[in-house]
Parts: structure tokens; sequence; C-alpha cells
């Protein structure tokens, strides 16, 4: 049954109370809608279902390997019942449960993020586990592949009683052949195309008129006279059902000028203003057809409940087949029961005819003569019952010899030959050979791994049914997350190794950069995709990399180097994750491996140690050597430009003099030109050597005494003297 428990922030159609809903003309038109098709459903696959339920109790029922028929005929004859269809069955069931189907999402568009894809991923592996999806799957395998049909399906509840956040969980349907109705005009394997789907569930009649107070007890609506529908009719039990339909409507969507898709409604009216207001506009628009997925829960006379608006376009309801086909229309499937049940009644009335024949056969007696028994009746009376040493007999001279055995009639040979037949038809018709089950052979090794191959490959296709249908479930928890999960929460999300972890979903911060108001972890934005496959469980494919590993660092030194960290993670023990931290320390200071992302984190936030008493005596003794030299250094850079400045003003002095020297002599040489006279004031070369002689001296006194400064009576050296002090 699935207990359509729904987001409360959808609207319903019609106000109810979930005791006594009104029954307006509407509700009454969906209810006789739900009737007929529950009939076009059960007609159009009567001999499926009833097979398919006949198929699961010929496996795993006793006594319903043999029908009423034969058994009245054999009431007081031997009816052997040797199951070995009941092997195969758990042979798949085994490797099914050792491979398990894991789900990956990944990112595809529309913005979307391999942080978020990853997030998705750990989420549905969550609600996988708390729904216990692992049971849900094997009892929908178990049904599949003993009758052909399973399913579960998908809802939604409260987290607890006290909260208002809901969280989705996954559900089973036990007897899917007999519980899940679909359009019988559909052709997908997953019915994925059904307009519509019924799944119904028989509940005590107490219980309904405590959940249901209003509702009416009687099964069927008095003017029903269907026989279909008289199957839900029962004495101590009430039918009910949650009925979901795809309602269609059309919507408009636009294109805006940034690439972004939105619908045109009221709800995002605000949004296409705020985009208007950041001058993103509409480009182009144009109208959709759509379908919403609306429940009702039905009894067999009316609507308990509804309606309901799912949040997903897809209908929860996951039905799995197992070997099936179409043909003229017709949908047949089954599991590998089906072809079997010939071969098995041939197997078990040939083997109850064999004992039944060796029962009544006569026994081997001993033939004796009168005289060989003659005082000796009681002897040989008891000599079946009695392991006695020795055998006396009379001698008879008419009867020369022992008393002999003439030899019991033998089992014919055909009927042994009918019962090995019989065998090797259940195995060719299962698809799973003698050696491949186990069985000891005489065959070779290459040709018990030829049979195991053929085996996995004749029944593969119920295991990759079965894939699809895991593949299918997170689609539609992909499209129910954003929507479900659509406030701002903490979630637990589970790694593929099974260690759960918490994160924050939905957040909403403001960029300190542009000071924008953004959402981390937002799952409703881009578009993802999702892939599933079977392979080993985490605890076999990590025992089978141990294994591995420790091989090869046994035969190669320098690999057991490298992968010393790897082989302590693969170790299934409490210490393993703090074997692998000291491991990988070691490595890190060795250069062995790079600091992955926790490491790196780990070593930004390091602390220097707190400096000791010591280190402080040592640092303010250094701190005053430097000081002191710093003084000196000072103190004689003063004195030495001192020296500079008045070098400077007495070579200006000196040649201030030497050029009105020079300018009075040339002056005076031009007048005595003018006025004709050969007199001369000749410039001497002495005073330009002088002038050049001042003009080195200022130059060198420029430069800095590095002499002077060498010979400073304090010297430090760092290095020998103090231990270097981290701030």
């Amino acid at each position: 049954m699935v207990n359509a428990k729904l987001r409360p922030k959808m609207k319903q159609k019609t106000q109810t109370s979930g005791t006594d809903v009104p029954q307006t003309q509407h509700l009454i038109d969906i209810h006789s809608e739900a009737m007929t098709h529950y009939e076009a459903s059960y007609a159009a696959e009567l001999d499926q279902r009833d097979l398919c339920i006949e198929d699961m109790a010929f496996a795993f029922v006793p006594g319903s390997q043999w029908s009423s028929t034969d058994s009245q005929q054999r009431s007081d004859r031997p009816r052997m019942e040797i199951n070995k269809v009941i092997q195969p069955i758990n042979t798949l069931i085994g490797e099914q449960r050792q491979n398990r189907i894991a789900t990956k999402v990944r990112a595809s568009k529309n913005g979307a993020s391999k942080s978020v894809a990853d997030i998705l991923s750990g989420l549905i592996r969550s609600i996988e586990n708390n729904s216990d999806f692992r049971s849900i799957k094997d009892t929908a395998f178990k049904e599949l592949v003993s009758g052909g049909m399973g399913g579960w399906y998908i809802t939604t509840q409260y987290s607890n009683d006290d909260s208002f956040e809901q969280e989705i969980t996954l559900k089973s349907i036990t007897g899917a052949a007999s519980s899940i109705y679909y359009d019988p005009s559909s052709t997908d394997e997953l019915k994925r195309d059904s307009s519509w789907m019924l799944v119904t569930s028989d509940i005590a009649k107490s219980y309904f008129k405590t959940r249901y107070p209003g509702a009416t007890l009687t099964d069927m609506p008095d003017s029903s006279d269907s026989a279909i529908l008289s199957t839900w009719q029962y004495r101590d039990t009430v039918r009910i059902a949650d009925y979901w339909i795809k309602q269609p409507y059309i919507k408009t969507i636009a294109q805006m000028s940034d690439g972004s898709i939105i619908e045109l409604n009221d709800e995002n009216k605000t949004v296409i203003d705020e985009l208007a207001a950041a001058n993103i506009h509409i480009v182009k628009e144009r109208k959709k057809s759509c379908h919403k997925i609306i429940m009702y829960k039905i009894s067999g006379s009316e609507v308990l409940e509804g309606p309901f608006e799912f949040a997903s376009e897809m209908i929860p309801v996951i039905p799995i087949f197992g070997y099936n086909v179409w043909i003229s229309g017709n949908h047949y499937y089954n599991g590998i029961v089906r072809m079997a049940k010939d071969p098995q009644r041939v197997y078990n009335y040939a083997t109850s005819q064999a004992i039944e024949t060796s029962a009544l056969s006569p026994k081997d007696p001993y033939w004796v003569t009168h005289k060989q028994m003659q005082g000796l009746e009681g002897q040989m009376a008891s000599f079946n019952t009695k392991n006695s040493p020795f055998m006396l007999y009379n001698v008879d001279p008419e009867a020369p010899g022992t008393p002999s055995r003439s030899g019991a009639p033998s089992i014919q040979n055909a009927m042994i030959q009918q019962i090995q037949q019989a065998d090797m038809d259940i195995q060719s018709t299962t698809g799973a050979y003698a050696p491949a089950l186990g069985k000891q052979s005489d065959q070779s090794g290459r040709a018990i791994l030829a049979l195991q191959r053929q085996t996995n490959i004749s029944t593969h296709e119920l295991v990759d049914n079965l894939v699809k249908a895991v593949e299918y479930t997170s689609k539609i928890l992909i499209d129910m997350i954003p929507k479900i999960y659509d406030t701002q929460r903490q979630i637990s999300i589970l790694g593929e190794d099974g260690i759960s972890s918490g994160m924050e979903i939905n957040k909403t911060v403001v960029d300190q950069q542009t000071g924008d108001i953004v959402i981390v972890n937002d799952l409703s934005v881009g578009m993802y995709e999702v892939s599933a496959g079977s392979g080993p469980s985490f605890a076999t494919a990590r025992s089978e990399t141990l294994n591995l590993l420790t091989k090869l660092a046994d035969t190669n030194p320098n690999f057991a180097a490298v992968s010393a960290d790897l082989i302590a993670k693969s170790v299934d023990f409490d210490e393993s994750e703090e074997l692998t931290k000291r491991i990988r320390k070691q490595m890190l200071a060795q250069g062995l491996v790079d600091p992955n992302e926790e490491e790196q984190l780990a070593a930004a936030q390091i602390q220097p140690p707190a400096p000791s008493a010591v280190d402080q005596i040592n640092f303010e003794m250094l701190k005053l050597q430097l000081e002191q030299q710093a003084a000196l250094v000072d103190g004689l850079e003063l004195q030495n430009r001192k020296v500079q400045a008045d070098t400077t003003h007495k070579i200006s002095q000196t040649q201030e003099n030497l050029t009105d020297v020079i300018l009075t002599k040339t002056k005076i040489n031009s007048e005595l030109d003018k006025q004709g006279k050969d007199i001369d004031f000749p410039i001497e070369g002495a005073e330009i050597a002088a002038r050049q002689a001042n003009l080195q001296a200022l130059n060198e006194s420029l430069e800095l005494d590095v002499e002077s400064i060498e010979q400073l009576p304090v010297q430090v050296n760092v290095s020998e003297n103090i231990e270097p002090f981290q701030t």
C-alpha cells in the first residue's frame, strides 16, 4: 500500500479530512474511472498474473508441484517432491546480493556542478539506507526471478512527529503480481508511459473503521455486479488502493536573454520583474504540454482521501518484469520457474514411480529345502533382523550346496533414464547447469567456467532489468529532491564506504566582495544525469583490493613503500582509519605522497608553539645588541655628513675665489686688447690644477667610510649565538 504523505504546501483541489470526505460529483467520477481502469488491467493480464502467483507457489510452497488432480489420483501412492528449481533461484538471488547496485549522479547542464552532484549521490544513498532499500530490492528480485514480476514505490513522510520537514522514503510492494495495475496500452518495460497506475492492499476492517470512521464499510457499490470487482470483497478485510493519474495541462515557458528558461506564471512574476531590472528580458516563448501527478486513495465504494499533487512528473510506482515480450499487443512475462515446471513435474512423477516400483517389487529371499530348514526355522526367521556371524543349515543330498538367493527384480533402465533426462531439462530451462551451481564434476576447469558464463548470460536479463528499475528510481528521486528538500536544512549524506556525514543545503549567505546574496549547495540549480550499475559490495571490493595490494607488495618492495597507506585503508578493523593517518604522516614527511585536501587544511590550521622563557631572554639580548649597533652606525653617519658639509663649504669658497681671479684677469686682458696694448696677465695652469684638485677632494669626501663601519665594537652572529625565534 502506498502511504502518500505528500508535500503540505501542495494544494488539494477538494478539502478532505481523511476520515469523512464529501463525495462531490468530481470524486464520484474519479472513483468510477478508477474502477473501470482496474477492470481493464485485471482482464488484460488475468492469466499472466495467475501464472506468476502459481510459479512462486511452485517454487516456495511445499506440495504445490503436484496439481490437485494428480494429488487425488495418487492419494494413496507415493508423491515425491524433489524441488530442483529452488537451487537456481537461490543462486541468482545470492549473486544479486553479492553484487549490489550503485547509483552515480553526474552534472549535466544549466549550472550543474560536481559538488552538488556528489551531494545528490550521497543523499540518494542515505534515502536508500534509511528505507532499507536493500531488503526492498531483495524482495522484488525474488518475486521477479520466481514469478516474473516485482516492484516498489516512492513516497514522502515527515521527518518526525514534531517537524514540518518532509523526507523521501522507499516502500516495498509484496505480491506485486496481485497488487500493481497499470494502463494495458503501456508498452514500456517499466510502464513509464502508463497514464495511470493503481496499487491495492488489504487492511483489517477494524483498522479501516478507525482510520476512516466516516467512510462506507461495504467493499463495493450496491450497483456493481462485476465478477472482476468481486475480488475486492473479503470477509475480514477491506481492499483499498492508491490511484495515480497523469493530469495534463499546458504551460508557457520563456527563454531569457541570459540563456535561462523559466515558466511564465503568477508565481514567477516577481522573478521576471527582478530579471527585467537587471536588463534580462524575454527572447522568445512557447507553449508546452505537461502533466501533474495526482493521487487519490480509494476503497471499493468511494474516494477516501485526495486529491494530492505529487512532487514529481513521474508516477512513483516502479514495476519490474523478468523475461518479457510483447506479442500481438499483449504483454507476456515470466521468471525462471515457468518453463521448468513441466520437467520438474516429470522428475517428481518418475521419481515417485521408481520408488513405488521398488517398494512393490518382491524381496530377494533365500531358497531352501525342507531338510535344510528342519529345526532351524527360528534362526532363518530372524536372519533379516539380527547380524549373526554365522548361519546354520542342514545338508540335503538332493540339493547340494548352501542356500542361495535368486536375485530381486531391478528397476527398469528406461525409468532411470527418464529421471536423468528430466533433471537435464530442468537445468536447460532454468539456464543453470549443475557445474555452475557448484556440483562436483569431472569436467575441466575451463569447461566449468564456460558453463558458468553461459548461466550468467542466460540470466543476465533479469539482473539488468533490476538495474534499470533502480536507475529509474534514482531519476525520480533527482526530480523530487529539489522540491522536497527546498529549504535551508541539515541533511545526512552517505558515502560509498558507508560513512555518514552531515551537510547543510540551501544556505543563504552574503558575498563579502560583491554584497550579493548567494545560496550555498542549492539543489534546485542545474540538471543532473543518473547511471546505475551492479558490482561487488563495498566490503567485498575492499577485501579484493587488500588481497591484490598485499600480493603486489610481497613481490616488489618499492611497491610496498608507496602503497602502505592504501593497504592500511583496506584492512577491515576498528582502528584502520587511525593507522592510515599515521602511515600517511610518515609518507608525507618522506615525500612519497601528496597531501590531500584534509591534510592541506590541517597543515594550514597548525599554530606555532609558544616561545619558552629562554627563547624570550635570547630574543631580548639580540634585540639590544642590534639596537646598539644601529646607534653606532647612526652616529658615524652623522659625523660623516658633518665632515662632508664642511669640506663642501671650503671647496666651494676656494672655487669662488679662483673664479673671481680668472674673471678679473680675463676682463683686464680684454680691456688691454681693446686699447691695443701688448700686455697680458696669463691665467696660469696652476690655478686650473688647483681647482681640479679641490673637485677631486670633494668627491672623495662624499664616499662612505666603509672601513670605519667594519671596525665597530659590536659584532653579532645570530646563527652562532642564539636559536632562531619564530613569530
